[in-house]
């Protein structure tokens, strides 16, 4: 057996092994160990500010660290609490005004059926009262069966938020430890065997993590920017609300902007309002490009992946996890191929 034969065989069982691995640590290890894999993430982010107040500042390492956690809290509090406090109020209107809502609704559903009947010659009313029939039985099967189901499991979700709590408490209990005594477990990770593969390993999936939130992050926060702006230049009074959701949505696979402006447009050009479909299609447009412009220059060599491959591993992850797939799959494929790269230019 040739040399290079053997490289190609040790290559095809690296690349079965670091999916088996993958597989493993995501389907068994990681729902029992994410609290600290997150608190972890946040006490690297804090740790060069506690840094700054124990070296520059004088500061005791555990004041500066719980100094650092307070402000942290605060300023991630106060943000949450202006999200939210939108959020509430714009909620409260459209809640207030659904009346008004709901008629507007009723009467270009009408209009629209009714162009559709006249279109292909059909009795009138035929399209809209299926179409009428066919909400309220959905919204008699929600009050029956639904609703009862969500009571009655009032208990399980007292236990859910009972575990939230428990995970919130020793999630920022982890962060305190991990940030106060960073270096201490830096220096007792140099003894060990493996460092130089623990370091590796770490500083590789850092990048890439690092890159991919960062710029979805950024790119999130940009098209929700700008699809407010198009909500408010349309008379949208939810533009906030509306402009945060569509930007959790772009940042989503497979789904993005399109999946909410392209029909919306379409319900206005069949509602007549061309002015709110043009404004609402050219808001699709910019973001789209701005995903296609800013994401390889914010993820750069780190999260390079042509579009056959993304498709394939967000299937693939699906298909092994759930929802939750679909977005760590991308990023299991790189981690496999820069391992894999690594290991062939040796």
């Amino acid at each position: 057996m040739t040399r290079t034969t053997k490289k190609k065989i040790t290559t095809l069982m690296l690349v079965g092994g670091l999916f088996i691995a993958s597989y493993i640590t995501l389907k068994y290890i990681f729902p029992l160990v994410w609290p600290f894999v997150l608190a972890y993430g946040i006490a690297v982010l804090v740790s060069p500010i506690v840094r700054f107040l124990v070296n520059k500042l004088n500061f005791h390492k555990t004041a500066a660290t719980i100094l650092t956690l307070c402000f942290s809290l605060l300023g991630v509090g106060v943000i949450l609490f202006f999200i939210v406090n939108g959020i509430v109020v714009q909620s409260i209107k459209f809640i207030e005004k659904w009346p008004e809502y709901e008629k507007v609704f009723l009467d270009s559903a009408k209009n629209m059926c009714g162009g559709i009947e006249t279109f292909f010659k059909m009795d009138k009313g035929t399209i809209y009262n299926t179409v009428s029939d066919g909400a309220a039985r959905a919204m008699v099967n929600w009050q029956e069966n639904v609703m009862p189901t969500i009571m009655s499991n009032s208990v399980k979700t007292i236990k859910t938020m009972v575990d939230i709590i428990i995970v919130l408490v020793l999630t920022i209990m982890a962060v305190f430890f991990l940030t106060r005594d960073m270096d201490k477990y830096r220096n007792v990770s140099q003894d060990n065997i493996f460092y130089k593969e623990i370091r590796y390993m770490r500083g590789l999936v850092s990048r890439i993590v690092k890159a991919y939130v960062r710029s979805q992050f950024i790119i999130m926060s940009v098209v929700a920017f700008v699809c407010a702006i198009g909500l408010v230049m349309i008379g949208n009074n939810y533009y906030i609300v509306l402009g945060i959701i569509i930007g959790i949505l772009d940042a989503l696979p497979l789904i993005g902007v399109g999946a909410v402006m392209v029909p919306w447009s379409v319900i206005y050009i069949a509602m007549g309002s061309y002015y709110k479909a043009a404004v609402l299609f050219v808001v699709f447009l910019l973001c789209y490009f701005i995903r296609e412009y800013l994401e390889p220059r914010l993820m750069g060599k780190h999260m390079g992946i042509t579009p056959i491959a993304s498709l394939l591993s967000i299937y693939v992850g699906y298909g092994l996890f759930g929802f939750l797939g679909m977005i760590v799959g991308p990023l299991v494929y790189v981690l496999i191929r820069e391992i894999v790269g690594r290991y062939s230019n040796t």
